[in-house]
């Protein structure tokens, strides 16, 4: 009968390792926190079950812990102490790391993002562990956070879990590894027929579900890792993927990249210098992908990995000019009607409401809000019709003296006075309580404050409230 992980807390392994708690708990097998009982040194126990495998997934354990024992001698892979094989269980004795796996040190504990000096130190120990394993010629096949190790509050990381690693330089097993991850050709997507070798290859078409007589029947397996730590590249600077999977024929984003190599840059907080990299990281091309010593070359050189992003506009370039021609008809009709208001001349908020009237409380949600018909188009952000308007568009009526109904006289040159807030108003627009007078009700009397007086009209007429602003 199974043991429930819990169960093994508090017992000791090989009369000198006592199980402590739980780290993590997998499909095959649980990773324990043990103490020695001599020394008091904490490991890390991965307590693989026998029971119910059948002799393939035994022969692949019992692989992954060979092809993890060659490797483990650089000092960025997790070191394997030992194994101990009983009559149900392989306990492997592992070296521990107290901060957890790369994939929460970048979401959770957020170490990396805008520190270019530690995503350099990290991503160029990741380098060289990889580089390791293939000197060796040993291919991991399942690069991602999840599977490094951080230790030495982030400033160290180690590469572990070696159960999809293989020694072929040319691997059959396509979609092997996590989906985030895989390259292209790991999912037989290619870009032409020069991206592969001539002999056993097919190509495939991408952005097509028909395959000719292209389609591949193996993948690189070092240029497989190579794509992967491109991935984990950008995880470290920007705490995101940059799609879901590289299929041109399923994913819109990868889609794009592939159209236009300056996808990247227009979505990730990257530098022009990252961009530069990761193209050459993304290379659709196995054969011409580049390579970890040159890799290693350029991150060592690289002066930047972010950078901060402009801010997104509040309203689009065409909403923009349309705007701009409102100001100017605008201040063409006040200077046809012999007042020149210099308030509402051309300023610097373009792109905010416009005219600038003051902003009070519930102004546009009163019923009694006037509208009048307006010469000329009232454009909100989201418009998308022409500019040339056959028919008055009706519109809240801004502060200005055109839109007064009194300002059609010819014969006066007159603008009413200022509306004086009503009393239950007051302590939210900024005046004083004892100091607001109470107001007729008027349509007015809510939501417009205007401008000083035009010339031929004496100060001292200005209402008492009015010059306190």
């Amino acid at each position: 009968m199974r043991l429930a992980p819990e169960d093994r807390i508090g017992e000791t392994l090989d009369d000198s390792l006592r199980f402590i708690s739980v780290i993590g708990v997998g499909a095959y097998g649980v990773v324990y926190k043990a103490e020695d009982l001599y020394d008091g040194t904490l490991y890390a126990v991965k307590a693989l079950c026998k029971d119910g495998l059948d002799a393939k997934q035994k022969l692949l354990q019992s692989r992954e812990l060979y092809l993890h024992a060659r490797v483990q001698s650089h000092p960025n892979i997790l070191s394997l102490y030992r194994v101990l094989d009983t009559e149900d269980t392989i306990y492997v004795i592992l070296q521990y790391c107290p901060d957890g796996d790369l994939f929460t040190c970048i979401t959770e504990k957020n170490l990396y993002r805008g520190n270019d000096s530690l995503i350099k130190h990290v991503f160029s120990q990741l380098i060289s562990a990889v580089q390791h394993c293939h000197s060796v010629g040993i291919y991991h096949r399942d690069l991602k956070p999840e599977n490094i190790l951080v230790d030495d509050e982030g400033r160290t990381v180690y590469l572990a879990d070696f159960g999809l690693a293989t020694t072929d330089d040319y691997s059959s097993d396509f979609g092997c590894g996590s989906l985030f991850y895989m390259s292209p050709e790991c999912q037989r997507e290619a870009s032409n027929s020069s991206t592969l070798p001539s002999s056993g290859y097919k190509v495939h078409t991408p952005m097509t579900n028909e395959s000719s007589d292209n389609s591949s029947t193996v993948f690189a397996t070092a240029s497989n890792d190579v794509w992967a730590l491109g991935i984990i590249l950008i995880n470290l600077c920007c705490q995101r993927n940059p799609w879901k999977r590289a299929c041109s024929q399923t994913d819109g984003t990868y889609r794009s990249y592939v159209q236009n190599p300056s996808t990247l840059l227009s979505i990730l907080p990257i530098s022009r210098e990252l961009n530069s990299l990761l193209n050459r990281i993304f290379d659709r091309n196995p054969k011409t992908r580049i390579g970890l010593l040159e890799l290693s070359t350029i991150v060592s050189n690289c002066k930047t990995f972010t950078r901060r992003m402009r801010p997104a506009p509040l309203v689009s370039s065409k909403y923009l000019a349309y705007q701009r021609q409102q100001q100017q008809e605008l201040r063409k009709l006040q200077e046809a009607n012999g007042y020149m208001n210099s308030a509402y001349a051309p300023n610097a908020h373009i792109g905010l409401p416009w005219p600038p009237t003051p902003h009070l409380p519930n102004q546009w949600k009163s019923p009694y809000t006037p509208t009048l018909p307006v010469p000329f188009p009232v454009l909100t952000p989201n418009s998308a019709t022409s500019p040339e308007y056959n028919v008055p568009i009706t519109a809240p009526l801004f502060a200005t003296d055109t839109n007064w109904p009194c300002h059609n006289s010819q014969a006066v040159n007159y603008l009413p006075p200022t509306p004086i807030p009503s009393q239950n108003d007051s302590e939210v627009s900024g005046y004083p309580a004892q100091r607001a007078p109470v107001a007729a009700a008027s349509p007015y009397a809510s939501g417009f404050v205007l401008c000083p007086a035009p010339p031929g009209r004496s100060p001292n007429m200005i209402d008492a409230p009015r010059k306190s602003l």
